[in-house]
């Protein structure tokens, strides 16, 4: 497995929503929680955007993944919620890209389907808390 290089302070986290919706209050936690452990928060242009219960429409949600997933700038890609909507994307994302600078994908429950894909690459990814359940994690858990 390729293990992505591991954050230094400075850099650059991506926050998008490829799955479920994310608040304003989710956005600002995640937000003030990086800004804490000195890194720059980078957040998507859809990242607070609804489609019925999806965080966007398929386009939209893709946008921003395939966005975080290219950038040269971006060490890590945190997705603010689980729920439904990244299995309606992920076949649909390029990854070739990605594959020569991969960098740490992070989230929980439906994002496992995005976790699957990276290690189907070969890739380390990390399944961990997101910003929709900042509220209970313990927080020895963000340490």
């Amino acid at each position: 497995m390729l293990r992505p290089i591991y954050l230094q302070p400075g850099d650059k986290v991506a926050l998008i929503s490829p799955s479920g919706t994310a608040t304003e209050e989710q956005l600002d936690a995640a937000v003030a929680l990086l800004d804490s452990w000195e890194l720059v928060p980078v957040p998507g242009k859809h990242v607070l955007s609804q489609h019925g219960r999806m965080a966007g429409s398929d386009t939209e949600r893709l946008a921003d993944l395939q966005t975080a997933l290219d950038s040269e700038e971006i060490g890590a890609i945190w997705c603010m919620a689980g729920d439904y909507g990244i299995l309606r994307i992920v076949e649909d994302a390029d990854y070739s890209i990605f594959q020569g600078t991969p960098k740490w994908v992070i989230g929980m429950n439906d994002i496992t389907v995005l976790h699957s894909k990276l290690h189907s690459l070969g890739i380390e990814s990390l399944h961990a808390s997101m910003p929709s359940n900042l509220k209970d994690t313990a927080p020895e858990a963000l340490t």
